[in-house]
């Protein structure tokens, strides 16, 4: 599974628990407007309507994108070289882009 979004939070901890975990000082605030990218292997599943319920402010066409997915679907196909070949391996990417 993939998932590219950015939390913010005083204790914040990821699940599974990843083998490499690399952070930098400062934070990354999610934007008013963001939207959720999702491909079609998550649609029935749990993970989709769980990120939903906790970013509720959904806005389409918005320029700060959340994307979800699995190995083989196409919205995540410029990721999915990064997702291990292990048992629950996952993909996380976090970034900050400086504002203009």
């Amino acid at each position: 599974m993939l998932t590219t979004a950015t939390l913010c939070a005083q204790e914040f901890h990821l699940q599974p628990t990843p083998q490499e975990y690399i952070t930098q000082k400062d934070s990354v605030d999610i934007p008013r407007q963001y939207q959720i990218l999702s491909g079609n292997s998550v649609q029935d599943g749990p993970a989709l309507p769980l990120l939903r319920s906790l970013m509720p402010e959904e806005v389409l066409g918005a320029s700060f994108r959340v994307y979800i997915g699995v190995k083989g679907d196409k919205i995540i196909k410029k990721y999915q070289h990064r997702i291990p070949r292990k048992s629950e391996g996952y993909f996380l990417k976090i970034e900050k882009t400086a504002s203009s």
